[in-house]
């Protein structure tokens, strides 16, 4: 651990989630997709039909976050045009669809460097904490 490095949570949770993003983004450059991108991507390769409406309650974003990913899918060429229609399936192209298998080993990459760092227990433990701190912020926002 950095000796110096702050013991605040949020300082934590903000680098966790940049180092994931590079760690991550290496395998995802090469294929167009951008990391804050895949898990849109993600509900488009395994739940077909999703729609921007969808997202925003899979993916927990507001609708304007959900329709500037989507916007930004589109422009790289990993998803039809956007619909006008909020409630219409999202189309992913060929490139989109094409990417799937190599998007997803690079997001298993981060994930198993980052569960090889605990022991079993700890990253169930680690997971249900991390759960109990989002559910708090969520809650602290309504």
């Amino acid at each position: 651990m950095h000796r110096d490095r702050p013991a605040a949570p949020g300082y934590l949770a903000n680098l966790m989630a940049r180092l994931f993003h590079e760690v991550s983004g290496e395998g995802l450059a090469p294929l167009g997709i951008r990391p804050e991108q895949f898990p849109v991507l993600v509900e488009l390769w395994f739940g077909p039909g999703a729609s921007q409406a969808s997202l925003v309650d899979s993916l927990e974003l507001d609708a304007a976050g959900v329709d500037a990913l989507v916007g930004s899918l589109a422009a790289d060429g990993l998803v039809e045009a956007v619909p006008a229609e909020t409630t219409a399936p999202l189309v992913l192209t060929a490139k989109g669809s094409g990417a799937r298998d190599a998007a997803i080993a690079a997001a298993r990459r981060a994930n198993q460097t980052a569960a090889a760092a605990l022991s079993e227990d700890e990253l169930v433990a680690f997971i249900a904490m991390m759960n109990r701190v989002i559910d708090a912020l969520k809650a602290a926002k309504s």
